[in-house]
């Protein structure tokens, strides 16, 4: 079958990057099963993929470049957290090593493995110009976090800590879904240039599912950068994890979960901004309170830590509510 016909050079070219970190991510399990003895070879192998992905990501980057038919766009933003999210993966995979050796776990390959499929799937969440690519990528991200977080097999907090953001993470996914469904069924596409010509030109199909649709979508995302009242999860998961994976945790997903989020909210539903602007509002003040306060009270580092990182989401959500440019600098 020629492919020529539906994906040209540069959609392939574009992609690099993630190719880079795939196949970095099997070599690296593949090491795993060969038994390889020292551990320095796997992280060895890791962070060179790391480099050359971040390497690629700068020399593709394009000018708002359109990648598969509109289901990617590469511009500057999308550079921006690449390269953070690669530069964070790089620092936990190299502090980690000691850490886990310490903690008792015999595993060489998987944990890294599953720090670069996570790092592939908040590059295709901030990358996407479609809700099914940054649903996919969203889930990427998830399916890594929910072993990441409970990677510490014979420790029961982590355990239930895992086990705990596998149930509240299936309820957020259910709501971006049912978010995604009631946006196509209004505008009849997923594509983000398609569903703001068609806000744009008032071709909606369903003003109701409109709007329930962009309050899916958010609650969705509410729940993955832990917003007031959608971050009951984060204490104790940030508790229960190992401590690299927390540092992990309250920094490069949230830095996807947020910049997936002005992108969708600051282009495709900028011109239902009335719609959403007071929801943004209240979301904010109830995150910056509640994080702030609950902080306060915490005698446990890690729960501490979860609330600060709750109460920064209220500050860049307050960025996100204003549409200009100098609201997205701000946030980034």
């Amino acid at each position: 079958m020629d492919l020529s016909q539906f994906f040209t050079t540069a959609d392939f070219i574009g992609i690099v990057p993630e190719t880079i970190l795939t196949v970095t991510a099997l070599s690296v399990l593949t090491l795993e099963m060969a038994r390889v003895s020292r551990p320095w070879i796997i992280l060895s192998v890791a962070v060179l993929g790391l480099l050359l992905s971040a390497a690629a990501a700068f020399i593709t980057s394009g000018n708002n470049q359109i990648l598969f038919g509109g289901m990617l766009k590469l511009n500057q933003i999308s550079l921006f957290f690449d390269m953070l999210y690669i530069s964070i993966g790089l620092i936990t995979l190299i502090f980690s090593q000691g850490y886990l050796e310490k903690r008792g776990s015999k595993s060489r390959g998987e944990y890294p493995a599953l720090i670069l499929f996570a790092v592939i799937g908040m590059m295709l969440m901030t990358r996407a110009n479609d809700l099914v690519i940054v649903f996919l990528g969203l889930e990427l991200l998830s399916i890594s976090l929910y072993v990441l977080v409970g990677f510490l097999r014979h420790d029961n907090l982590s355990n239930e800590s895992g086990l705990k953001y596998l149930l509240l993470g299936a309820f957020a996914t259910g709501f971006f879904l049912f978010g995604a469904a009631f946006t196509y069924g209004a505008t009849g596409t997923t594509n983000y240039d398609g569903i703001l010509l068609a806000i744009a030109n008032d071709n909606i199909l369903s003003k109701i599912y409109l709007v329930l649709g962009i309050g899916l979508l958010l609650i969705g995302f509410a729940f993955k950068v832990a917003l007031v009242p959608f971050h009951m999860w984060s204490p104790d998961v940030y508790q229960g994890a190992p401590t690299t994976v927390t540092g992990f945790l309250c920094t490069a997903p949230k830095a996807a979960g947020f910049g997936a989020l002005l992108i969708l909210f600051n282009n495709p539903l900028a011109d239902m901004h009335y719609q959403w602007q007071d929801i943004f509002w209240l979301l904010a003040v109830l995150t910056m309170t509640v994080g702030n306060v609950t902080a306060l009270v915490q005698s446990n580092v890690k729960r501490m830590l979860a609330f600060s990182s709750i109460s920064h989401a209220g500050f860049l959500v307050m960025g996100i509510l204003v549409l200009n440019v100098s609201s997205i600098s701000a946030v980034l």
